[in-house]
């Protein structure tokens, strides 16, 4: 996969008792951030308020097949940019 080989570490995810789920929990720069991964251009993002509502992390990323876009604290990114993902 993809983000293994980018971040050479194991890959992890997070669910909210059924109301919510997180693909990809990533460690970087003694922090936590989440990465959402959307297979069409849904602008969905429930799972991620859920968890910035909890845990209130500086970034919420998530993938799609939308442009290049910031959000306020959420920054969506090209399916094809997920290697390149600035955290």
């Amino acid at each position: 996969m993809v983000l293994v080989a980018a971040r050479q570490q194991e890959l992890h995810y997070w669910t909210s008792q059924g109301t919510a789920e997180i693909d990809f929990l990533l460690e970087a720069d003694h922090g936590i951030y989440l990465l959402e991964i959307k297979s069409g251009e849904s602008s969905k993002k429930k799972s991620l308020l859920v968890f910035d509502q909890k845990y209130s992390p500086s970034k919420l990323l998530r993938t799609t097949t939308m442009n290049l876009k910031h959000d306020g604290k959420i920054q969506n990114y090209p399916l094809y940019l997920a290697s390149r993902i600035m955290l």
